[in-house]
C-alpha cells in the first residue's frame, strides 16, 4: 500500500530561545504553551512537546531542566503549513539515525487544520530546530497522539482517525521503517464488544517483546461505555505475516 504524503525540508523557521526563562503555561509575552507530552532525556531533563496557542496555533518543544531550578535549555515553536493551526501531541528520541535525516535527535507528532485534520511528523535536531516535517494523507489517517522508536530502527505512531460524518473516530497505529517509509497500518475496533463500538482517546504507545516476537501496547477507551480504559496488544515482529493485528486486550479495573 502507498501512502499519501507530502515531506517539506525546513530551510528557514520563526523560532524563540532562551537560557534560562522559567517554564510556565504563559510567558511575559501573553503566549500559552500547552504541554501533552513529555520524556526524559538523563537524570535531570526532560523534552517536552505540545501547542503553541497564541495566535496561529503552532507545535512547541523545549528542553527543561530542574537544575538548580525548573528553566528551559532551549525553546522552539513551528508552524509550516502557511496559516493553519497545528498541534503537537507525542514526542519520542531518536536512539538508531535515520539515513536520510542523520541530524534528526527527536520527532514530534501531532495534526495540521481543525477541518480537513491531516495527520503530521516533526524531525528536530538536537538543538530543537526543525530539519523536516511530513504530512501523510488525511483520507488514510487522522490525528496522531504517540510516537516512539522500535526497536529495528524504524517507527510506530498511535492515533485516531478523523470522523467526517459524526461516527465515533476510531483508533489506529502507523509503522514505518528506518528510512520512515511504511510498513503496516491497522485500525483496531473489531475484537469490540459491539460493532458499532470503536476505541477512542489513544495514548501511551510503549514496544515490548515475548516469545513470540516484538509487539505495541497502547491505552484507549471504548467509546461512548462506562468500561474502563484498556490496554490493547498488537503484533509488530518484522518476521511476522501477521504484523499490526490484534492480539489482546484487557481492561483496567
Amino acid at each position: 500500500m502507498k501512502v499519501l504524503r507530502m515531506m517539506i525540508l525546513v530551510i528557514g523557521v520563526f523560532s524563540f530561545s532562551s537560557a534560562s526563562s522559567p517554564l510556565l503555561l504563559g510567558d511575559e509575552n501573553g503566549n500559552l504553551q500547552v504541554y501533552d507530552a513529555c520524556t526524559s532525556l538523563d537524570g535531570n531533563s526532560a523534552l517536552v512537546a505540545g501547542t503553541r496557542h497564541t495566535g496561529i496555533k503552532s507545535v512547541y518543544i523545549a528542553n527543561i531542566i530542574d537544575t538548580p531550578r525548573l528553566h528551559t535549555v532551549w525553546e522552539n515553536y513551528v508552524n509550516f503549513s502557511n496559516g493553519a493551526n497545528e498541534y503537537g501531541f507525542g514526542i519520542c528520541p531518536v536512539e538508531q539515525q535515520i539515513p536520510n535525516y542523520l541530524d534528526a535527535e527527536y520527532i514530534v507528532c501531532g495534526y495540521v487544520g481543525d477541518v480537513a485534520q491531516e495527520p503530521a511528523m516533526y524531525l528536530f535536531d538536537g538543538d530543537g530546530v526543525l530539519i523536516a516535517a511530513e504530512i501523510f494523507s488525511s483520507e488514510v489517517f487522522g490525528r496522531f497522539k504517540s510516537c516512539i522508536q522500535t526497536r529495528d530502527g524504524g517507527f510506530a505512531l498511535l492515533g485516531e482517525t478523523e470522523s467526517t460524518d459524526g461516527s465515533p473516530s476510531q483508533v489506529f497505529v502507523l509503522a514505518l521503517d528506518n528510512h520512515l517509509d511504511y510498513r503496516w497500518h491497522s485500525v483496531y475496533n473489531e475484537f469490540l464488544p459491539s460493532n458499532t463500538e470503536s476505541y477512542t482517546y489513544p495514548n501511551c504507545l510503549m514496544e515490548t517483546s515475548s516469545s513470540v516476537g516484538e509487539m505495541l501496547i497502547f491505552l484507549a477507551t471504548p467509546h461512548n461505555s462506562t468500561r474502563a480504559g484498556n490496554i490493547v496488544c498488537v503484533d509488530n515482529c518484522t518476521t511476522s505475516p501477521t504484523e499490526g493485528q490484534f492480539l489482546s486486550s484487557w481492561a483496567m479495573c
